[in-house]
């Protein structure tokens, strides 16, 4: 066969040649990648997650189970639907004598105190308080975003010192009058109610009255700090 011949098949060849190279050469990278990945998605299932799961927040300190490897516990302690129990498994089941627990909001390591002696303690040591974003717009929808859980520095000692001066042992103890005269009015408006038709069955919502009579104990009380 004469070079011109062998030249003629070479170019008959070679675009009938590149598609078969491109395939094995293309498919080659993606088999390689899939492996890649399968292997990584297992190594997170059964290596990474159970060791987040585990992991403890803070030495010497007993951690409640069920923790969750991307939410921590908040996903036991933030459900409405089983809120009390929640709390309760966290924060007092799994906790020891002295009533300390470890636990996981989202990535942060937390304390649970049940003794006041060391909450006492913690609070006077530091007054920071490092906000997990997810809780704090949980919480701020509930109860305001300027609260003490969120206050840090000078304004959260400001705000706890004025609060802290409404609960010692003798302002309680002057309160107690106001405190009887409201559940007296409250006893008398719900006899005089019963009285105005006593064959009829008297239903009552608990809750807005009890905010009623809250409202108005505390209106007293500072009434009778103003004096």
């Amino acid at each position: 066969m004469s070079s011109h011949a062998d030249s003629a098949l070479a170019a008959w060849l070679l675009p009938r040649s590149i598609p078969l190279s491109v395939v094995i050469e293309g498919t080659t990278p993606a088999g390689v990648a899939l492996l890649f990945l399968l292997l990584a998605g297992a190594a997170f299932y059964f290596l990474l997650i159970p060791y987040l799961e585990s992991k403890t927040p803070l030495e010497g300190v007993p951690t409640a189970p069920g923790c969750n490897w991307l939410l921590g516990h908040s996903i036991k302690t933030h459900r409405p639907e089983a809120f009390p129990e929640g709390y309760l498994s966290v924060y007092r089941e799994h906790a020891d004598v002295h009533g300390r627990t470890g636990f996981w909001l989202v990535n942060s390591r937390c304390l649970s105190l049940m003794n006041i002696q060391d909450a006492r303690h913690v609070l006077k040591k530091e007054s920071y308080r490092n906000q997990v974003p997810i809780i704090s717009h949980y919480i701020g929808k509930v109860i305001g975003s300027r609260n003490l859980l969120f206050l840090n520095g000078r304004e959260w000692k400001t705000h706890r010192d004025a609060v802290t001066r409404t609960f010692v042992h003798s302002f309680l103890r002057q309160s107690q009058e106001d405190v009887w005269q409201v559940a007296q009015d409250l006893i008398a408006t719900l006899q005089d109610r019963i009285a105005s038709n006593p064959k009829q069955i008297f239903e009552l919502d608990m809750l807005p009255v009890m905010k009623m009579v809250t409202s108005d104990v505390i209106g007293k009380a500072v009434s009778r700090g103003d004096d």
